[in-house]
């Protein structure tokens, strides 16, 4: 018996080290893919070596992710590429290169760290300046192959701390689909000292980006970063104690069939008693901004949805933490800030943000692109004192025309954000609104050419989504008969796998 358990503790001392030695070889392979200097250092190199930057060119390093590089316009209709227009393509008498160092998906410490180098390296880089339009991404770490199930407390532990396992379960597929798993009152994603602790690192790394420029005598522009308030709803609500609170319930019910009814006056009543009894719930400060809104009381609606945004539980727009932090940073020398929230709030004659300047929940539409885009350029002006008398107007009828939106690029469009809004559909406990605006993209690909697959294929992957079956099948046999090879591959995705799984199943 002795030599039994002698051998079992060999076994189990034998696992846990051969576990502990391929953790450390993960942990090693991923930041060598990821943090090591020279490779960051060679990708930068490359970046710049194929745009031809000069001491005679004036070098502008973007740090910001999809919203810079245009979201789902393309690559044409960008940031940067807005600024160089309104600019005639020169500062200073140098021409305009721009390189965005961020990633589409990638959080402020990415930035960061290509940062390091390019201060650190000035010679080869040769920074005349750096715009940052950053801080929609930070907390995407959580959202990251979320839905693995698991029923033991150690194993969970496992799951949160082990980058092997993580891998392992991402290449063995073992996440499931999110639609239905989302309640009204969810389950939060992280707790508050993870939240804090995000909010924290992203302060932390902004201050470390803005000394290494003022050191190295780089100016840095610095922007709020701007979301959809009135139309985007929150991810996740979670409750402050017990759920079967009667009470609360009752009361959001109530509100929500007096909104129904427009009888505001009522609904705001009952809205606000349900606060009373839990004031983190972010659904509750999200209708109360729809309520403030319907009898124009514009500056209490936009404290309702900021505060809405602040609690989701799954959030993915920046918050207004994040923001009051950026507007702290601004000095008279090197450090200029500017308020992209302020601007779109500008402009909007309510003074709100939302479909009215966005195209989903942190993306901006083509006039919300164009007046940050504007505010930037305009500061860049002011820095540098260039001869140009006024910047380059673009109005907005003529965009396509600047940049080269033909229906091709529009239909991309369309395909890219329906399936971005069927994606985020599973994200709430309602996917209903997500999925409408999914299917109203697909239309209107379809409309511009219905002789390709993509719209065919989003719809019904809209409709599976729906759990009708029938309706999705039709239009996945329409998109076999234009292609079906691509039609083929795009069905062997997991999570496509898993909505055709769902609809059958439901």
């Amino acid at each position: 018996m002795k030599e039994i358990y002698t051998n079992l503790l060999v076994s189990v001392v034998t696992t846990l080290l051969l576990f502990g030695m391929l953790e450390g070889l993960t942990r090693l392979y991923v930041w060598g893919q990821t943090d090591m200097s020279f490779s960051i250092k060679k990708d930068l190199v490359q970046l710049v070596d194929n745009i031809n930057i000069s001491d005679n060119t004036f070098n502008i390093y973007y740090l910001g992710g999809s919203t810079v590089e245009g979201g789902f316009f393309g690559e044409g209709f960008t940031i940067p590429n807005i600024i160089d227009y309104m600019h005639d393509h020169e500062i200073q008498g140098k021409d305009i290169r721009s390189i965005n160092i961020a990633k589409s998906g990638e959080d402020f410490y990415y930035n960061l760290k290509r940062l390091r180098i390019i201060t650190s390296n000035k010679d080869t880089f040769k920074p005349s300046l750096v715009v940052i339009y950053s801080g929609h991404n930070e907390f995407l770490k959580f959202h990251q192959n979320y839905g693995l199930q698991l029923d033991s407390a150690p194993l969970e532990w496992l799951m949160e701390h082990s980058l092997l396992l993580k891998k392992i379960a991402a290449r063995l597929q073992l996440f499931k689909l999110e639609i239905n798993e989302r309640m009204f009152s969810d389950e939060p994603l992280f707790g508050n000292d993870q939240y804090k602790a995000v909010i924290d690192k992203y302060q932390s790394e902004l201050e470390e980006a803005v000394q290494l420029l003022t050191e190295n005598g780089i100016p840095v522009i610095i922007s709020t970063v701007a979301g959809n308030y009135t139309g985007w709803q929150p991810n996740r609500s979670i409750y402050c104690s017990n759920k079967q609170d009667k009470d609360f319930w009752r009361l959001i019910q109530r509100g929500e069939s007096a909104e129904l009814a427009s009888d505001f006056n009522n609904a705001l009543n009952y809205y606000q008693q349900a606060l009373h009894l839990c004031k983190n719930f972010a659904e509750t400060h999200y209708r109360l901004g729809k309520i403030y809104e319907a009898l124009s009381e514009y500056d209490k609606a936009l404290e309702a949805y900021n505060k809405a945004v602040d609690l989701d539980g799954m959030p993915l727009r920046a918050s207004s933490i994040q923001n009051d932090f950026i507007k702290t940073l601004n000095s008279d020398k090197s450090v200029f800030v500017v308020d992209a929230v302020k601007a779109l709030q500008e402009k909007s004659d309510t003074g709100l943000i939302g479909f009215n300047l966005m195209m989903d929940g942190h993306h901006p539409n083509r006039q919300g692109y164009l007046i940050i885009s504007n505010l930037i350029a305009q500061k860049i002006t002011d820095i540098f004192d260039t001869e140009l008398s006024e910047l380059h107007d673009i109005e907005l009828d003529r965009t396509r025309e600047i940049f080269d939106m033909d229906d091709n690029v529009y239909f991309v469009h369309y395909v890219s954000i329906g399936r971005w809004f069927a994606k985020l559909s599973t994200w709430r406990y309602d996917p209903g609104e997500r999925l409408n605006m999914s299917e109203e993209s697909f239309l209107k690909a379809m409309e511009l050419d219905d002789s390709r697959y993509e719209s065919y294929l989003g719809l019904a992957t809209v409709n599976f989504l729906r759990k009708n079956s029938v309706k999705a099948e039709e239009y996945l046999a329409k998109a076999k008969s234009i292609d079906e090879q691509h039609v083929g591959d795009y069905l062997k995705g997991h999570w496509v796998q898993a909505i055709i799984k769902y609809a059958d199943d439901n």
